[in-house]
């Protein structure tokens, strides 16, 4: 399960940096970068409701479906790109598709993660998950971008096709974890599906312990998000090549790294809101200085520092779904835990995308005094 789902997570990563340059050499418009990941978030506004259905049904076929799902849609780009037919809107339709995939399989591999280890090795199983995944970011950005400047982005679109057939046939072979994941499958039925989302949302407000670094999480990717998201167009901005472009975002793949590592290692404590308003601090802090120096080796210091509290709460929120919620309401709250982090992602492209275009980079350090302002509101309410 691990392997597999690494394998069809560092694909998607290394399609994503393709099409971002892509798009960004068509267009030279940070806000058309943008748009692939807000249409992509469209979809997984209704991420819940993937949690509902997660809870429902046979949770391996439904990853094994899906899965085959992204290797048909990616494989058509992939003869778009080899064609030279492809067009930006092409890109975006595939982000729409890739949102689709992540509503109906995040939710429900993030259950099966959760259950397939003992309770007291659920956060570390979490957290090296998440270091998977972003030590394949590193390796994808970094080799990747010198594969895509000497080889061309076409392979780039192959090679994740062939993740999503390898992820499928992983799925496969695990029969037993269809028993595990789903003892009782049911047959969906849409009044029923609703009335679940409404109550695991009132179950979630009833859980502040969950709900108010949750919602601190969602901020605070709504305003470093864009860093990561809009990296293309701004290095395009600065002159820079794919290969600037993945040495920076490697960067910020190390940064994800070490807070994916040290949130394994240390729980939040007992007080999780006021230590993530206090990652928020730092993230601004390191976001303004990051909007002041773009592109360069030094550059690579604040993107690192913004990637690492990120996927810290990341698995915070993960693990702590697990260990305090309701175990009927578990595929429902990690949907919710997902929707925080990749909504507020997809938002912070629209409103940066629009204000770097007008502005320049110094927009962001307008958004990095909100989350600083915000976080010190909140350390000394949580004192």
């Amino acid at each position: 399960l691990w392997l597999g789902m690494a394998s069809s997570y560092a694909g998607d990563r290394f399609q994503q940096l393709a099409q971002a340059w892509l798009v960004a050499t068509l267009t030279s418009s940070a806000l058309a970068v943008g748009w692939i990941a807000a249409l992509g978030s469209i979809p997984q506004l209704f991420i819940p409701l993937g949690g509902v259905i997660a809870d429902l049904v046979d949770r391996r076929r439904l990853l094994i479906t899906w899965q085959m799902v992204g290797a048909a849609a990616t494989a058509v780009v992939a003869i778009l790109v080899l064609a030279d037919r492809i067009a930006v809107w092409h890109i975006y339709a595939w982000s729409v598709v890739n949102g689709l995939i992540a509503l109906l399989s995040r939710p429900a591999y993030k259950v099966v993660m959760t259950e397939i280890v003992p309770e007291d090795e659920v956060r570390p199983a979490v957290a090296i998950n998440s270091m998977t995944e972003t030590t394949s970011m590193v390796v994808v950005n970094g080799v990747g971008s010198v594969l895509l400047e000497f080889l061309g982005l076409t392979l780039a679109f192959v090679l994740n096709t062939a993740t999503y057939l390898i992820a499928a046939g992983s799925l496969w072979g695990l029969r037993d974890l269809s028993r595990q994941s789903g003892d009782h499958p049911q047959a969906i039925d849409v009044k029923r599906v609703f009335s679940d989302l409404v109550d695991g949302l009132r179950y979630l407000v009833r859980q502040p312990s969950i709900l108010h670094p949750l919602l601190l999480t969602f901020v605070t990717i709504l305003i470093v998000g864009p860093v990561f998201g809009l990296m293309a167009a701004i290095v395009h901005d600065a002159g820079g090549s794919v290969v600037d472009l993945g040495l920076l975002s490697a960067a910020s793949s190390l940064g994800a790294f070490a807070g994916a590592a040290f949130a394994g290692m240390r729980s939040a404590g007992t007080n999780p809101t006021r230590r993530y308003a206090v990652l928020g601090l730092v993230s601004a802090a390191a976001l303004a200085a990051f909007a002041y120096l773009p592109v360069g080796l030094i550059s690579m210091v604040p993107l690192a520092v913004v990637g690492a509290p990120a996927f810290a709460q990341a698995v915070w929120n993960t693990s702590r779904v697990r260990e305090l919620a309701d175990p009927a309401y578990q595929a429902r709250l990690q949907a919710i835990t997902s929707m925080a982090f990749t909504l507020g992602f997809s938002l912070g492209m629209l409103w940066a995308g629009v204000a770097i275009d007008q502005f320049g980079l110094t927009a962001l350090v307008g958004g990095a005094a909100v989350l600083g302002l915000l976080s010190v509101v909140v350390v000394i309410i949580e004192k």
